[in-house]
């Protein structure tokens, strides 16, 4: 009497779980194949535009960032940091960083300063930049592009002017290639996962994007080393204030919801992998489980969110550039959709047990190999000179060590207060 049940229950969860993984496989093949040559957009006549540093107590490394960053500024372009709650030497060092060697500072950087303890946070501080940089154009306009980049991150030369130029030619965000490197100084006891965290970076945000770009699809945005046309952020600014908000506000996943917006709106980003932007991974567990609940928590966020809205969309418009970011939103995190092959398998084995259905089990084995070789594959074409094959032995750990940060999202106790990353002379051994 329980056959048919079972068996609907069976081949929904086959779906359930079947659906993101074979996105994943898919970009993964995808990335394998050729690049399309296209024409780089001219660089040359292009309007100013922005490269926006938000900064929190990073007193320790702005002052290099900064000096490295302005060379790469064209004629026209500035650029801004905003030292926001800062309780160290951030401000002084950045001003630093922008002071040649005659003493005066760079005539195209600005510095911002915000207090307000009350609302801390990425997407405060860009937010109050935004205000700023329309506050100080006669129209009240933004400029042509805004180049977001975390203080903690370098980007590879020529990439500030290529990223502006591609943004501003194309009128869409333009995303750069963004990976997390393990850090030297990493504890002792935290560098196995950082190893494999590096590895699940590469995946999300080098062999996806650089799939669904081969594919014609757009990209997620990554919050650092995004840029959003100026144009779009006046338009989101317009509607923020109608509702008496930011455009980023308290979101921790302000870069994932701002690409879904986008795309909805006509422009899906696109992915420019030539172009690098490098950060240091966390270096201690304590910094590896605050980072991972922002960002994983965020992820599932703005999927529960975005990925309904963008399938709307994309079927009523017959829009395939939303239909492939909702796919590629809906992968969840990698830990999580290796949970979710062992919880399914559990309750398919039930089923095939109880009903001798055993098709359902046998393509969700098949699933699980496919994922497992796009795995291989994909470390071993793009990641094999990043992070050597033993690190693989520290992934069940990794797995591990998330399952409360699923619980804690589940469970509806969700992070709402954003905490920076813990730098390297900051780490402490616990």
């Amino acid at each position: 009497m329980l056959d048919l049940p079972l068996r609907i229950l069976a081949l929904g969860l086959l779906l359930l779980w079947a659906a993101p993984a074979g996105a994943f496989v898919v970009q993964v093949l995808a990335a394998l194949l050729p690049v399309r040559k296209r024409p780089e957009p001219s660089t040359v006549a292009r309007p100013g535009g922005v490269v926006l540093v938000p900064a929190h107590n990073e007193g320790s490394l702005v002052e290099g960032h900064v000096a490295a960053l302005l060379p790469q500024l064209g004629p026209h372009d500035r650029l801004v940091l905003v030292a926001d709650n800062c309780s160290d030497d951030t401000a002084a060092a950045a001003r630093r960083g922008a002071t040649g060697a005659d003493g005066t500072v760079h005539p195209r950087f600005t510095l911002l300063e915000r207090n307000d303890p009350d609302r801390r946070g990425k997407g405060y501080a860009l937010d109050f930049a935004l205000d700023r940089l329309a506050a100080a154009d006669a129209d009240g306009r933004l400029p042509a592009a805004v180049f977001v980049l975390d203080a903690d991150c370098r980007v590879s030369p020529g990439g500030v002017n290529r990223l502006l130029g591609a943004c501003t030619a194309t009128g869409r965000p333009v995303q750069a290639r963004t990976l997390c490197g393990v850090d030297p100084q990493t504890d002792a006891d935290a560098a196995g996962l950082m190893a494999v965290s590096e590895l699940g970076m590469l995946f999300k945000n080098f062999v996806r994007p650089r799939g669904a770009a081969r594919l014609g699809l757009p990209c997620q945005l990554m919050g650092t080393g995004m840029t959003l046309p100026g144009a779009f952020l006046d338009w989101k600014r317009a509607e923020a204030a109608s509702r008496g908000g930011g455009v980023f506000g308290g979101d921790l996943a302000e870069d994932m919801q701002m690409g879904v917006e986008a795309t909805l709106a006509g422009l899906p980003p696109l992915f420019l992998a030539d172009v690098h932007v490098d950060s240091p991974l966390p270096t201690s567990l304590r910094g590896f489980d605050g980072q991972r609940t922002r960002w994983e928590q965020g992820h599932l966020q703005t999927l529960t969110r975005g990925v309904p809205r963008l399938l709307k969309s994309g079927v009523l418009r017959d829009d395939l550039r939303a239909l492939g970011l909702a796919a590629d939103l809906a992968v969840p995190p990698f830990s999580l959709l290796v949970v979710g092959w062992f919880a399914v398998a559990a309750v398919l084995a039930f089923v095939t047990w109880w009903t001798g259905f055993v098709a359902a089990l046998a393509v969700h084995a098949a699933g699980g190999a496919a994922v497992a070789a796009a795995v291989l594959i994909g470390w071993a074409v793009f990641g094999r000179e990043r992070v050597p094959l033993s690190a693989l032995a520290s992934a069940p750990k990794f797995v591990l060590r998330k399952l409360p940060i699923y619980s804690r999202f589940l469970s509806n106790r969700i992070e709402t207060e954003w905490v920076r990353t813990e730098r390297a002379a900051e780490s402490v051994t616990r």
